[in-house]
This record gives C-alpha cells, structure tokens and sequence, in this order.
C-alpha cells in the first residue's frame, strides 16, 4: 500500500489520488476477470493474448507501446545436447516463424529478426543497423535445411529435449507451436511450465543440476533494456561474464572475441566504433546461433475509464508516474 506524500516538496504535484494498492494476481485470466469487476482499476501485465476480450469492454481503455525488449529461446550451449550447433541451427530452421506471427502472437508483438531488440534500439546510426538486418540471412524457415543440420549433428536420429516455460498464456501457445514444429524434423519437445519466480531462478541460472550446469536444454524467455541503447540488450544476453548464477545470458554462451567486443563498444567513446564493434559480435553470435529470437513485444497497459492522466512510453520499467492519474470528469 503506497500513501500520499503529504509532506512532498512540490506542491504544484499534489497527486489527485490518496492511496494505490498494488495486488499480486499472477493467473492472467484472474487478473483479466478483476479489471473487468472493477477489482483493480490497472494493470501493466495486460495477457496479451486476451486483448480482444478487453478491447471489447467499454469501461478499459488501453494503451500500447513498443518495447526495448525481445522474447526469444535460449538454448543451452554448455550441455548437450544444445552445445551442437547443428541441433541448434536444425531447430531455428524448422520454425516457421511467418506463421507464428500471423496466428499466435499477432497484435502482441512484431516478428523478430537476426537483431535482439526492435528498431526501439537503433539509437546511434538507425539506418545502418537497418542495413544490417537487411542484409543478414537469418533462420529463414526451410525445412529441408533444418533436416541437414540434424542429419550433420551428432543425433541424425532424432532426440529428446526439455524446455522451461513461464505460466505466461502467450508463451506457452507459443510453445505448443514450436513442440509442433519440432516433430517434422524427429525432435520430441517437452515442456516444462514453472511459476513466474521459478523462471526467473531457472532464467538467471540460480536453478543446477547435479554437475552445476544450468538445468534445462531451452528456455523461452524474454529481456528488456533499462536504458536506451542496443548495449542494454546485447552484453546481458551475451558477455560470458552474465553467464554464471545471477546472470541472463541464458545460453551460457561464452566467446571470448563476443566479450573482447563488448568490453571495447562500453568504453569506446565514439558511436561509429561503438557499432562497428557491435556488428563484428553480432556476426559470430549468428554463425552460432546461441538464441532463437521470436519476437518484440508490445506492452498494453489497461485502465479504468474512471481514471485518466497516465501516459506511458518505452522506459515504463523504470518510470512509471501515478502524479497525474486522477478520477475522470
């Protein structure tokens, strides 16, 4: 329970509203079904995948924004079967993410590219980065190329992996798609829904197996930059040293020249080296295809039709101004 500040300095931002009572409802219909009853007047976790139902309610209003995040799958490069960079190329390949845009995840996001954030991020020479994107040929769905990595992997038979799903309802359709797809290319793809706290701890590498690796084969999973520039996504999903417990590079993915990179664009203090570093490390992180990136989100924000005055943008993780929500006339 957050109160006014009755002694705040500026008085020229008295806030209209007394009191905000933040309650945890981690089930996304639950917390669909409470914006609907009037149980909570907000939410900043709108279930993407039932903004039909909200859009048709006449007392929400919804706001949408880009974001400077990415969800994508993480696959376990330290352990195999996932240290196979076939297996890996053979199940990017075998995604058809075209499909998977038009009928899963839809209004919820924008297909992704070779790039792990949207063009949100192209802060320092945006055409450039464009170019890039253009022209890097990245996990195009083919089928038969999928069935060629795994013929010239260590399992041309087929094997069977694990992934870690959140309880998120947009993901897990997501994954029920690519379990399907998997098939078509003789993998048995199993997943393994956890709580929103447990994949965070699976995610950051606090969750081992019994040789202290991180314990599962993929995980689908998402993050966002705190600050806007291509860096806030690319050292926490790649530098070796966010690989160990507490850190997001996911895919325990570790090059030493990715590092050498990362470490010369963050205290480079010129944009076009900056970059320049950047689209080297982007290159081997795409010949090894330690992620598969599916998509940036978009974020919806649902209010009350009884309260206005909250405007949102792309740093909304961390600034989020309540000072000027006040009841509608």
């Amino acid at each position: 329970v957050l109160k006014k500040n009755e002694n705040y300095w500026n008085k020229e931002k008295t806030p209209a509203i007394d009191t905000i009572v933040y309650k945890v409802i981690p089930e996304d219909t639950s917390r669909v079904t409470a914006l609907q009853t009037g149980d909570v007047d907000f939410t900043a976790a709108t279930p993407q995948d039932m903004l039909d139902t909200l859009y048709a309610d006449d007392n929400l209003d919804i706001q949408t924004i880009e974001t400077k995040g990415v969800t994508l799958i993480a696959f376990n490069t330290q352990r195999a079967p996932m240290n196979d960079v076939n297996v890996r190329k053979a199940i990017a390949s075998a995604i058809n993410l075209e499909d998977i845009q038009a009928n899963v995840i839809k209004d919820a996001g924008e297909a992704a590219t070779c790039m792990p954030n949207s063009k949100v991020l192209y802060t320092i020479e945006p055409e450039k980065w464009e170019e890039y994107v253009a022209n890097t040929d990245y996990c195009k769905y083919d089928l038969e190329k999928a069935k060629e990595y795994m013929a010239q992997s260590d399992y041309p038979d087929g094997l069977e992996i694990n992934m870690i799903i959140s309880d998120n309802s947009l993901r897990y359709s997501i994954a029920l798609a690519i379990q399907e797809a998997l098939k078509e290319i003789n993998i048995t793809l199993n997943l393994v829904q956890v709580s929103g706290d447990e994949h965070t701890a699976y995610q950051s590498g606090e969750i081992l197996d019994e040789n202290g690796d991180r314990d599962y084969d993929m995980i689908l999973c998402g993050w966002e930059a705190d600050y806007p520039d291509i860096s806030g996504n690319i050292e926490p999903l790649y530098a070796s040293y966010n690989a160990g417990e507490g850190g997001f590079n996911a895919a325990v993915f570790k090059n030493d020249q990715v590092d050498e990179y990362i470490n010369a664009q963050a205290t480079s203090l010129d944009d076009k080296e900056r970059n320049d570093d950047m689209f080297k490390l982007m290159d081997i992180v795409n010949a090894e295809q330690p992620y598969y990136n599916i998509f940036y989100p978009t974020k919806q924000f649902t209010m009350n039709k009884k309260f206005t005055g909250l405007t949102i943008n792309d740093s909304w993780n961390m600034n989020m101004f309540f000072e000027d929500v006040k009841p509608a006339e």
